[in-house]
């Protein structure tokens, strides 16, 4: 799989439902493509991760406006989640 990933097509849809404490927050991630198809496993690897970062940083960016600070926005993600409520729908 050199340098990079190629995905010829992803899905994300995102959910967020209000729950007691916070914010749950489930995805159902797909990826095609011809590098993706003929190496599952370390496309669902890379998948994982990016989902795992995302979740970690809109838990983050909402504690952060919970507590009054400005969020970093290293990634320009959308922020709607609470810190430890976040799920990937594993």
């Amino acid at each position: 799989m050199g340098e990079g990933l190629r995905i010829d097509e992803g899905v994300h849809p995102w959910t967020f439902r209000t729950v007691r404490g916070g914010v749950r927050v489930r995805t159902a991630q797909t990826w095609t493509g011809a590098q993706p198809e003929a190496d599952v496993p370390t496309a669902r690897g890379a998948l994982q991760a990016g989902l795992d970062a995302w979740l970690h940083d809109l838990g983050t960016t909402a504690g952060a406006r919970a507590h009054g600070r400005a969020p970093a926005d290293r990634l320009g993600a959308p922020t709607a989640s609470a810190p430890g409520t976040a799920s990937s729908g594993r």
